[in-house]
């Protein structure tokens, strides 16, 4: 009993990548070919190290730049607590000189106290400006005179111009305040936390207090005079316009400032609400013609809202410096956690290389020793890898893979020696069969006396049947002479016939005619006795009856016409009838004359029974010897079968096994699916598949090729572009590969060898194909390579009577070259 193999895998169902992705990775590939595994671990480890630590940089780098960023915005925060007194006491001096220059001297202490806030406010600018601010685009070159001469006092002739050199100081004041936390980069933080505060200072609360001071200015001069122009109404109820028109701002973006998740100062609602009421009583007050009211308790009214406004500065101001400090926190913790996280995971990285690498060469070991004791013949070694991972699968498979082609080796050396002691009792069978030839030649000698003699006989049957020849073809062309004088006669009669039938219809005229006249004689009748002595009617019937009456006429010279024609056509039928008469006649007397030939023919096969005679006895005594030969014959066919057998265990033995090229019985395989998907889906869709790439019908160096009578090709697997070209287009081929493949496929199919060039080593090399015919004009073919010093694989007929017997087919000849 032969050793049960194990089960084939399946075929691997996977889709091939696509071409472009295998044109990108073969770079790579190539390049992991030639290296060894210490060097590719190095390149994939410098390959993820690399962008991660440049990754890690650029984070860190970005972090550093933001931390000093709001480093330098802090700085910013402090500046500007410091210049703020700057501006604010220039907004109160302009009040104050403002009242004064309007004739109220009780405001001229307050304002020489300004002069003085102004002078050390100034001081402070200056020190700000030396340590911090040293631009060229400083503006405090410019913005120091403007406040210091504002300080002293050294101010124009005329109130209104006096106002006008505090605006323009406050706003010189300003354009300092702006520098500040614009080289601080107050404004282009994008953080929450920082950016609505900041907006806030720098936007609508910086403008509503210089609109506030403007307005508590002009306020305090009008309220001392006690009158108002028209335009300085109107400019002060501008004034309280914009002042609202920025609190509505301001309330807009402290709100907004709440829904991104910020804490507005505790001093908005309290600042806000004074705020509306000082810009409502500023609208009554400022909308009659006549104003009262103390100008210095207006200007302190004015000042405590203003006071409230600056308290909600400073607060802002200290959320600001809250939130950057935050966030210098949070940029701290991020910078801690990235690197602590960064380190941890080289190590973890560098720890994980390492084992990968110790597991892997050892693996590697093993594998490598198992392929070189398999390279060596020694299937008995055992591949030992230890884990769970792809490299021990290998191991494993290749374990079940050693033992798979130890059983497979044990099985064909078996297979093999049967198929030795087979082939040696169909030599010595065969021998005995040639002996047992000879004697039946000997027969065969007499009977080819006896088979001269049944020449000579059949040779005079030749004769005769030569002479019947000319007399059966004599006899049938008078044959064709009567068929065609029938056919004559025949068409005569139909003439006839057709004359009759219109005898047949005239006579139904002359009848309905008759019935006609008779009507009308009987209304002509009628009318007669109707009209008296009219006689109209009469005459209008006797005129009908006289059509009719022609018409009778008429159609009776067409009968008599018509007959005339029918004699003749009667007559001349009669002539034909007896020629055929005639013609038959001959007939008779060549049929006689058939009948004495055959008399001939008769005597003659007397003699040839005489000559089957003697044959007869020959072949008794080549009966016995067919019997004796019989029984050797069913000796050689017992072990015939029993070596086909074998040699089917053999092949079975083998044929799990995928080679590098294709094989016989993959090619026939190949060419009759090819055969039966032509016949199932057409010409065109067949001719498509056989030239897909990864299809079924292109295996390895497998293809299906087609060629109709005239050798034009009308698919070849793997060179598509011949289709409609010549077979002498492809090199090596000679010009009788036509003709045996025609000849394969007019046997029912046969192996047709030839040489070709090799399209993977572009040498000429021998190759067989298997050739089925496929409907009238064309032959479709699959073939194998041979090697250079092999001959046909199945040019003998034993062979191919072998390859046949194990498929269950037809043996056919095959065509060799």
């Amino acid at each position: 009993m032969s050793a049960k193999l194990p089960t084939p895998l399946p075929p691997s169902t996977t889709a091939p990548a696509p071409r472009w992705l295998r044109a990108l990775l073969r770079p790579g590939v190539r390049l992991m070919q030639h290296m060894r595994l210490q060097s590719k671990l190095a390149l994939m480890a410098t390959a993820v190290l690399t962008p991660t630590v440049i990754l890690m940089g650029s984070q860190v780098h970005t972090e550093l730049r933001a931390r000093e960023h709001l480093l330098q915005a802090q700085q910013g925060v402090e500046r500007q607590l410091q210049l703020a007194p700057l501006v604010s006491s220039a907004q109160r001096l302009r009040s104050l000189n403002h009242l004064v220059q309007a004739g109220d001297a009780r405001a001229t202490a307050a304002r020489d106290g300004a002069r003085g806030e102004l002078k050390l406010a100034i001081e402070t600018a200056d020190r700000v400006a030396a340590a911090a601010l040293s631009n060229t685009a400083n503006p405090w070159a410019r913005v120091r005179p403007l406040l210091l001469a504002l300080a002293d006092g050294m101010l124009p002739q005329g109130a209104n111009q006096a106002f006008d050199s505090h605006v323009m100081g406050v706003q010189a004041a300003r354009d300092m305040v702006d520098f500040n936390a614009e080289t601080a980069g107050l404004l282009a933080d994008a953080a929450p936390g920082s950016h609505h505060p900041a907006e806030i200072l720098f936007g609508p609360l910086d403008a509503l207090l210089e609109v506030l001071t403007h307005a508590q200015a002009l306020g305090a001069a009008l309220r001392h005079r006690t009158a108002a122009t028209e335009t300085e109404r109107a400019e002060m109820l501008a004034l309280v316009t914009m002042t609202e028109r920025f609190s509505e701002t301001l309330r807009a973006r402290v709100k907004a400032w709440g829904l991104a998740g910020g804490q507005p100062p505790l001093a908005w609602s309290s600042a806000h609400k004074a705020l509306l009421e000082q810009a409502s009583a500023q609208r009554n007050t400022f909308g009659r013609l006549s104003l009262g009211g103390d100008a210095l308790l207006g200007l302190r009214a004015d000042a405590e809202v203003i006071n409230q406004m600056e308290h909600l500065r400073d607060n802002t101001t200290g959320a600001l410096r809250h939130a950057y400090v935050l966030q210098l926190q949070a940029i701290e913790a991020r910078l801690q956690k990235g690197l602590a996280v960064f380190g941890i995971a080289l190590c973890v990285l560098g720890y994980l290389l390492v084992c990968f690498a110790l597991n892997f060469q050892s693996s590697v070991r093993g594998l490598r020793r198992a392929t070189d004791a398999i390279a060596a013949g020694d299937l008995s070694h055992s591949a030992r890898i230890h884990g769970s991972d792809e490299l021990a699968e290998i191991g494993a498979v290749m374990n079940r893979m050693s033992e798979r082609l130890s059983n497979m080796v044990a099985e064909i050396r078996n297979s093999a020696s049967l198929v030795n002691q087979t082939g040696q009792q169909v030599s010595d069978g065969s021998a005995r069969l040639a002996q047992r030839t000879d004697d039946q030649a000997g027969s065969l000698r007499t009977s080819i006396a006896a088979i001269n003699q049944l020449s000579a006989a059949v040779s005079t049957n030749a004769d005769a049947a030569h002479l019947l020849d000319g007399l059966t073809e004599q006899l049938a062309a008078q044959a064709e002479e009567g068929n065609a004088a029938m056919q004559d006669t025949v068409h005569a009669m139909q003439q006839m016939q057709q004359a009759s039938g219109r005898v047949a219809e005239v006579v139904a005229v002359i009848d309905d005619v008759a019935f006609q006249t008779g009507m009308l004689s009987l209304n002509a009748a009628i009318e007669a006795a109707h009209a008296g002595e009219a006689g109209k009617g009469f005459a209008v019937v006797a005129s009908e009856v006289r059509q009719l009456a022609r018409r009778c006429a008429e159609s009776a010279e067409e009968i008599r016409k018509l007959i005339g024609d029918a004699g003749e056509q009667v007559d001349l039928s009669s002539g034909k009838i007896a020629n055929v008469s005639s013609t038959l006649s001959t007939i008779v007397a060549g049929v006689r004359e058939v009948s004495q030939k055959l008399r001939g023919i008769s005597n003659s096969s007397a003699e040839q029974s005489a000559g089957l005679a003697a044959v007869t006895e020959s072949v008794g005594s080549l009966d016995e010897i067919t019997r004796e030969n019989a029984a050797l014959v069913e000796e050689s066919t017992t072990a015939s079968n029993a070596l086909v057998t074998r040699a089917g265990t053999l092949r079975e033995a083998v044929a799990s096994m995928q080679l590098r090229q294709g094989s016989a019985d993959e090619a026939l395989a190949m060419v009759k699916r090819a055969v039966a998907h032509f016949n199932t889906v057409g010409n065109a869709q067949a001719v498509r598949d056989f030239h897909q790439v990864g299809g079924d019908y292109l295996d390895r160096d497998l293809y299906v090729f087609a060629l109709d009578r005239h050798g034009t090709w009308a698919a070849v697997g793997n060179k598509p572009d011949l289709i409609g070209q010549s077979f002498t287009e492809v090199p090596g081929l000679d010009k009788h590969f036509l003709d045996r493949v025609w000849a394969a496929a007019g046997q029912g199919g046969g192996w047709v060898a030839y040489q070709v060039i090799n399209r993977q080593t572009q040498a000429i090399t021998p190759k067989e194909s298997y050739i089925l015919p496929c409907g009238p004009d064309l032959a479709i073919g699959c073939g194998i390579y041979r090697n250079q010093d092999s001959g046909p694989a199945f040019g003998s007929g034993l062979q191919r009577a072998a390859a046949w017997s194990t498929r269950d087919e037809q043996p056919a000849e095959a065509v060799s070259a």
